[in-house]
């Protein structure tokens, strides 16, 4: 338990030290996920919070059990209680300030669950405390109901936490709410022995609410998760083993003694605090909180169960060496079943690097060929694992695409050959891959690609019929098993796009359906989609636009990238009239205003385009769409040269929409263009602070610096920019960030610091006449 608490206090430093510094990262590894929130050595803030939800309680009742409180009882009577040594009070409070040290980083890991959950395990530990020590009174209970509010208010400090607590109380298709209904749905389908342990990610795509596009591989409640999993037989079995727990507690708190009393509470504590979290989140499916869970239960039994003072009672002295032997045989099959598992999944992960984590100092990959062998003997190992079987497909697919973006398949015969053989893998993983799941919908649309692909290499792009034939039943049978998913309709509708003067009429007429359905979920991607269409048939989209008006706005931009400004024009200027006509009436929606705003911007209309977002704002439900238009209508003002407008509509955003960075970032263009450079840079500076993952505010500081003649604090800023900023902000835009930081410095009359800029752009620009010139002056 010490050990325990030790490492929540060395997190919460850690996690600390993270938002204090805003350091996005895990030691030497940056982070790309919850760059503004304590994460410690976790990547999800939820799971370190799942972390400090133990580790708080654990630290309170060790401080309890080293410091002395029970002093005196009343009329000089005295309790029989331990004799602590002298420094035992010292390691009390200093246990005391790591929990506040907790108490602190929890706030900062911006966890709605985890907050709310550690407030209930509190709660519920001081309750069990009072009841125990039967000193429960009402004046006891305002006072820790005081306590506990403060604690609150102290956590819900942080503005961004607030915004979180209110965007959670808005149900959207992305909410959590919304999955948990469509779970629900799941479990009156199985309602009895469930799907399986492990297979909601597989099968809830089928069930996954209109409009969200996100992939859910679990269900962010494990009481729902377990119940769709295990059916209501496993999940009673599980309730029965916490009720047996519970009441294990309730009885032993009575029996046992002092300090394990204190020890037990505290693990409680954790583990109901854990327990309520699991409400919105997913703790116990996160191996180290998980077995941390598992610890804190055992422990608990050991410490309140009457039988475990002195060993296991009633122990029978084995007289026969058939039993340990069955036990040493059955310990080594586990062992080789673990340590097969741990050699298959390392095998695998050595194939692929972890996407969440960015880690500078590792080892370049192996060869293709090599992984590939590593992944097929994988395979051989563990044929029934799906994961095993979808890491030789997606490896395959990897190199395949590769070398198709590459055409190196067509550089040699032996090239082609390799480029067969890795989609041949593919296609053979993906069709283990549907054996082993035949109600997930991707694996169909992998096998498809494979197959198409596979068939390229050999036949070009002129496809055999029978292989056309058979993707087109394969991308079908995908988008029939999942038909809510944005990118799998996407990609099915692309390639029957992209094919389709290969299709025959009723493939035809089914890829104009997947269109169709692409277009509806995500009319913004659908753009391409659209282009494609017209570069076969300028109707084609025409019979294939769902009913949404947002779609014509993108067919329109669809006309303008094939080359058809005429037709563009005639899809925007109906869609203007169309939408106008609409606003006419008192019961408009906002969404069409806000859609009309965005036409009249694509035509060039940027003051009426402002009018438009300025109307959708009046029309606006909620504070969330009025900021939104307000902002767009700010910009617009801004881009029709009207600053006095583009000012007082910014003003009204930021008003309703609290800190948001674009909005700030638009007031200091209205500065900017007034010559106010220092408030403009004070507006970015801000902006960039509740931004700290987009590099493009810091850029634009650095600019102003320069404009208000600050040439250092432009310096810091290209600096920070050129020690954190991504690889793709950087790309194309290193050069220009070295000139400037030179000619700064050239400014300030530092000619050290500006040769050393120049001669880093000629690292990266060899032709660059400036620094050349001046590296030929300066050495001169």
């Amino acid at each position: 338990m010490a050990v325990v608490a030790a490492v929540g206090v060395i997190e919460a430093l850690y996690g600390t030290y993270q938002v204090i510094a805003r350091s996005p990262h895990i030691y030497w590894l940056r982070k790309t996920f919850y760059l503004d929130s304590a994460t410690g050595t976790f990547v999800n803030r939820a799971h370190l919070a799942g972390y400090f939800e133990l580790a708080i309680p654990i630290g309170i009742s060790l401080a309890l059990s080293y410091i002395p409180w029970e002093r005196r009882h009343r009329r000089g009577q005295r309790h029989h209680h331990r004799v602590l040594p002298g420094h035992a009070g010292a390691v009390g409070l200093m246990l005391l300030a790591g929990v506040a040290l907790m108490l602190l980083a929890m706030g900062l890991t911006q966890s709605r669950g985890g907050v709310l959950a550690a407030l209930g395990g509190l709660a519920l530990g001081a309750a069990a405390f009072g009841v125990w020590r039967r000193a429960l009174t009402w004046r006891r209970l305002a006072l820790g109901a005081g306590v506990f509010a403060a604690l609150a208010l102290v956590w819900l400090q942080s503005p961004q936490l607030i915004r979180r607590f209110s965007g959670e109380l808005q149900v959207t298709p992305y909410s959590r709410p919304s999955l948990w209904r469509e779970t629900l749905v799941m479990v009156r389908d199985f309602p009895l022995f469930g799907i399986g342990l492990g297979n909601f990610e597989w099968l809830f795509p089928r069930y996954q609410p209109v409009g969200t596009h996100t992939y859910f591989d679990r269900a962010h409640n494990d009481y729902l998760q377990l119940v769709v999993e295990s059916g209501l037989l496993g999940a009673g079995c599980f309730a029965w083993l916490f009720v047996r727990f519970f009441m294990l507690c309730w009885r032993g708190l009575r029996t046992a003694e002092r300090d394990r009393v204190l020890l037990a509470l505290g693990l409680t504590a954790g583990v109901a605090a854990l327990l309520l979290h699991s409400l919105t989140d997913f703790n116990l499916h996160l191996p180290s909180n998980a077995l941390l869970f598992v610890i804190a239960v055992a422990a608990t039994v050991r410490l309140l169960d009457a039988g475990s003072g002195s060993g296991l009672q009633g122990r029978v002295p084995l007289r026969s060496r058939a039993v340990p032997v069955a036990g040493l045989v059955v310990s080594g099959l586990v062992a080789l079943v673990v340590m097969r598992n741990w050699w298959v999944e390392s095998l695998v992960r050595s194939i692929f690097p972890n996407s969440s984590l960015i880690n500078p100092l590792a080892r370049p990959p192996d060869p293709w060929p090599t992984r590939l062998q590593r992944v097929a003997t994988a395979r051989q190992v563990a044929p029934g694992q799906v994961e095993v079987v979808e890491a030789i497909g997606a490896f395959g697919r990897q190199v395949g695409e590769k070398n198709m973006r590459q055409r190196a398949y067509a550089e040699s015969e032996a090239r082609a050959r390799q480029t067969a053989v890795v989609w041949s893998a593919a296609a053979r993983a993906y069709v283990h891959m549907v054996e082993l799941r035949p109600s997930a919908a991707w694996p169909h649309v992998w096998l498809a690609q494979s197959l198409a692909r596979l068939a390229e290499v050999r036949h070009g792009f002129y496809l055999p019929p029978e292989v056309v034939r058979a993707a087109a039943d394969l991308f079908d049978r995908g988008v029939a098993l999942q038909p809510r998913d944005r990118g799998l309709t996407r990609v099915a509708a692309e390639w029957g796009l992209t094919h389709w003067g290969l299709l025959p009429a009723q493939d035809q007429a089914r890829a104009a359906d997947w269109a169709r359905q692409a277009l509806a979920i995500d009319p913004l991607r659908g753009r391409e989609l659209l282009r494609l269409a017209i570069l076969w048939d300028p109707a084609l989209p025409q019979r294939m636009l769902p009913a949404e008006r947002e779609v014509r706005l993108y067919l329109a931009l669809a006309y303008q990238d094939a080359q058809r400004p005429d037709d563009a024009a005639r899809v925007a200027a109906g869609l203007e009239e169309d939408l106008s006509a609409r606003l006419r009436s008192a019961a408009a929606p906002a969404a069409d205003a806000l859609l009309l705003g965005r036409v009249r911007e694509y035509r060039g209309n940027w003051r009426g385009a402002a009018e438009a977002y300025g109307r959708a704002a009046v029309l606006a439900a909620d504070d969330d769409r009025r900021t939104e238009a307000l902002k767009r209508s700010g910009y617009s003002w801004l881009n029709a040269g009207d600053n006095v407008k583009a000012q007082q509509a910014l003003t009204a955003a930021r008003r309703y929409g609290g800190r948001d960075p674009d909005v700030l970032a638009g007031l200091s263009a209205v500065y900017e263009q007034r010559g106010d450079y220092a408030a403009a840079a004070r507006l970015v500076r801000d902006a960039a602070a509740l931004a700290p993952g987009a590099p493009e505010y810091r850029y634009r500081l650095a600019r102003l610096y320069e404009r208000g003649r600050k040439y250092g604090k432009a310096n810091e800023q290209y600096k920070r920019l050129l020690d954190d900023a991504g690889a793709d902000f950087l790309k194309g835009r290193r050069v220009e960030l070295l000139l400037a930081l030179a000619r700064n410095y050239r400014q300030l009359e530092v000619g050290p610091e500006a040769r050393r800029f120049y001669e880093l752009v000629l690292q990266h620009a060899p032709d660059n006449h400036e620094a050349r010139e001046f590296l030929a002056l300066f050495g001169s």
